[in-house]
């Protein structure tokens, strides 16, 4: 006898108040009609890939900023080389992202248990993009706006909900944080030389 995927989420998320017994195929007249409840719920939901997936190109317009900042400061070497280095900092985080989404698909239950937003993300790239059609920049604008990118906190909200997932996104959250502060030290010690 196959589960109903329900059946199957409330042997491991309890929280659903979906009791079952293993082997009892689930339908909407044995819970009382909180299937139907939930399983909407879940569905407007995004999903530990859509998150997952939007954290990436959030890295990506990062890195893909930090390249227009090099190009921009090319003459400049020390800028120059802070810019290219977080570019390839960023890539390999969204790397280490799209690495743990592989993995992630397998989960039963790709649901996040919390809604979430994305509209933040999305905003912030949206931000990032514009950046990206600027032709010239002092370099202390360049480096409070990555200073401000940095330790403004969205990609640390989400990756905090994602710590929540599973003991390997916690520890993937907490990699990544540690890069971006790394990056506002790095940042804020070059702002010091154009003060």
């Amino acid at each position: 006898m196959r589960l109903h995927p329900i059946a199957r989420l409330s042997l491991l998320y309890p929280w659903t108040g979906i009791q079952v017994a293993r082997g009892t195929p689930v339908d909407s007249r044995s819970t009382g009609g909180r299937f139907r409840r939930i399983f909407s719920t879940m569905e407007k939901q995004p999903t530990l890939s859509a998150v997952l997936e939007k954290i990436a190109r959030l890295e990506q317009i990062a890195a893909d900023l930090y390249e227009h900042f090099a190009n921009i400061f090319s003459n400049d070497v020390a800028l120059n080389a802070l810019f290219s280095r977080m570019k390839r900092e960023e890539m390999n985080h969204k790397s280490q992202v799209l690495l743990q989404k592989r993995l992630s698909n397998n989960d039963l239950f790709e649901h996040l248990p919390q809604p979430v937003d994305l509209t933040a993300i999305d905003q912030t790239i949206d931000m990032l993009r514009e950046q990206l059609s600027i032709e010239t920049l002092h370099p202390k604008d360049a480096l409070e706006f990555a200073i401000m990118f940095e330790s403004q906190g969205i990609e640390s909200a989400y990756r905090g909900v994602l710590s929540l997932q599973n003991v390997a996104l916690a520890k993937l959250a907490k990699a990544l944080s540690a890069g971006d502060d790394a990056h506002v030290k790095r940042l804020k010690e070059m702002r010091q030389k154009y003060e």
